[in-house]
């Protein structure tokens, strides 16, 4: 059975701080936490909205659960959009629209389900996740606490159902107990449906421990780890030089 939901080839992001001609393939794979790091962070967050389809490549094709991502058709295009879920730190709910409503949309715009069911989803994954304010979902996004705000969004992203989910830099804000249980909720979705997480955040310590594959973009390679310790052993001397700066900080 082919669990490659992501194909690479030959990519190239849109953006200034690669060096010329350099191009790199890239498999996601299902059921799988791959952690994202590197000393640039616009460039690995550029690389993150190439893979998400949010930006098309400079060079190359990235095809998701075997559909091209550039230019793609109406059919395809809702296939990538339910199935294929980014949130970064810019990310927003509705201003005009509740909490409730706002977590709802997506889901009820794709026809996953009733509004009754997905009604009742929401509710469970919101206890799951420790969303505090359950007895006022009804309030406008800007009178909820911040932790409230993510939370609602990662809850709006699992409602649809995605095979890939992509958080790039939105838990950055959060101390690392925070982070972890909006992880866990989320480790525990990947665990019932085999989707899989690209995370990215600025804590690149709270990247490793999480992550079971480790992804080190520069701005001239793209290197693969299968775990932690492949990544400190690996001898790599941008890769060593980026672990000394990290602890130093």
């Amino acid at each position: 059975m082919n669990n490659i939901l992501i194909n690479a080839r030959n990519i190239r992001p849109q953006h200034d701080g690669l060096q010329p001609d350099i191009t790199s393939d890239i498999e996601i794979r299902a059921g799988a936490i791959y952690g994202f790091i590197g000393p640039d962070s616009l460039l690995v967050s550029a690389w993150l909205q190439t893979l998400a389809a949010i930006e098309p490549p400079a060079s190359g094709q990235v095809q998701f659960m075997g559909l091209n991502t550039v230019n793609p058709d109406r059919n395809a295009w809702q296939k990538l959009r339910i199935n294929l879920a980014y949130l970064n730190h810019h990310s927003a709910l509705l201003s005009v629209l509740s909490v409730q409503e706002n977590i709802l949309l997506p889901a009820l715009y794709h026809q996953i389900g009733k509004r009754e069911e997905l009604m009742v989803q929401m509710q469970a994954m919101l206890q799951k996740i420790g969303f505090a304010d359950m007895n006022n979902l009804t309030k406008l996004p800007a009178y909820i606490d911040e932790v409230s705000y993510c939370q609602a969004m990662l809850v709006r992203v699992v409602l649809t159902s995605p095979q890939v989910i992509v958080i790039d830099n939105t838990l950055r804000h959060f101390d690392e107990r925070t982070s972890r249980k909006m992880l866990a909720f989320l480790r525990d979705y990947l665990a019932t449906t085999r989707a899989s997480l690209l995370l990215h955040d600025d804590d690149a310590e709270f990247v490793q421990k999480s992550a079971s594959r480790i992804v080190y973009i520069g701005s001239g390679c793209l290197l693969q780890f299968n775990d932690r310790h492949e990544l400190q052993t690996s001898g790599n001397s941008h890769v060593l030089q980026y672990l000394e700066d990290i602890a130093a900080h």
